[in-house]
């Protein structure tokens, strides 16, 4: 979680923009180095002539930020939809599996239904590796079921690595118990369509969890386009940090919330630390230009 871990690079080297030193050095919530080493890597900001300029080209990187990581949660969205399309019809094309089963028909036609489920996994997990968002959540979730749904259709068509199938059907009672072939593939079956079920809620809770991000990082964006137009006004004040704080508190509230989630996943990690780091350090440097000029008076 962010509010527990804060990352220092340790190679930042000190800028050479005095206007930079010096803001970063009124700033007592900000660890120096950080700050100057970050905003010296930004022309806008090793360019700018004061610390207001410096305050501008923080708050407008913290925007592209933000901005950004909406683009991700987008994408991602879009990409789990579709996996949960995908292993929906895995679901129905095993209970289909089931169902012949449960008739006696250990046949071809359960055979191909089977064998047919095999990609589903694989196309997701594909989907994902190669798709916009460049992350894959379920990585692990797409692997126990392609696990499973070869080994299910291996036994139909018989074929698959012994002691793998051994040991994960004898932990399970149902497969430990039965008293013939088809009783092992019926529980085989059983086990891969639970797994579809259980990666397909995992889904559902992660695509409403990220909706939920989606909603965070709009407001983000919002607050930090209202802080800009201010800043373009020369309203360098009291509401145009509030602004800027508030949307500093965006990034970890989606954190905490995918930290905490159903899901039990959190997919952009990365870019929520880097988006509250950003907007922390803007936050600060607005306020400081801010308190700074309320002492000195019109």
């Amino acid at each position: 979680m962010l509010i527990l871990v804060m990352v220092i690079t340790p190679t930042l080297a000190i800028g050479n923009s005095s206007v930079i030193n010096s803001t970063c050095a009124s700033l007592s919530q900000q660890p120096y180095d950080y700050c100057v080493g970050v905003l010296s890597a930004d022309p806008a900001a090793a360019n700018a002539t004061d610390a207001r300029g410096v305050a501008t080209a923080a708050v407008n990187i913290t925007a592209h930020k933000a901005a950004s990581t909406l683009q991700v949660i987008t994408y991602l969205i879009d990409e789990l939809n579709t996996c949960h399309e995908i292993y929906g019809f895995m679901e129905e094309k095993l209970s289909g599996v089931l169902t012949d089963f449960g008739a006696g028909r250990f046949d071809e036609a359960a055979l191909e239904k089977a064998m047919n489920v095999t990609g589903d996994p694989v196309g997701c997990d594909i989907m994902l590796f190669e798709g916009n968002s460049h992350k894959d959540p379920i990585s692990g979730e797409n692997g126990d079921n392609i696990s499973w749904v070869n080994l299910a259709s291996a036994i139909l068509d018989s074929i698959q690595p012994y002691d793998y199938c051994v040991g994960v059907l004898s932990a399970d009672p149902a497969a430990a118990n039965a008293t013939d072939a088809r009783g092992v593939a019926t529980a085989a079956v059983n086990i891969t369509a639970h797994k579809a079920a259980s990666t397909l809620q995992v889904i559902t809770y992660l695509i409403d969890e990220l909706n939920t991000c989606r909603e965070i990082y709009g407001t983000m964006e919002g607050l930090l386009a209202s802080v800009l137009t201010d800043i373009r006004a020369s309203r360098f004040d009291v509401p145009a940090v509030e602004k800027a704080l508030n949307a500093s508190g965006a990034p970890n509230d989606c954190d905490i919330m995918l930290f905490e989630g159903n899901s039990h996943k959190d997919p952009i990690s990365g870019e929520n630390g880097d988006n509250d780091s950003w907007a922390r350090l803007a936050g600060a440097i607005l306020e400081s230009v801010v308190s700074k000029a309320s002492k000195r008076g019109p």
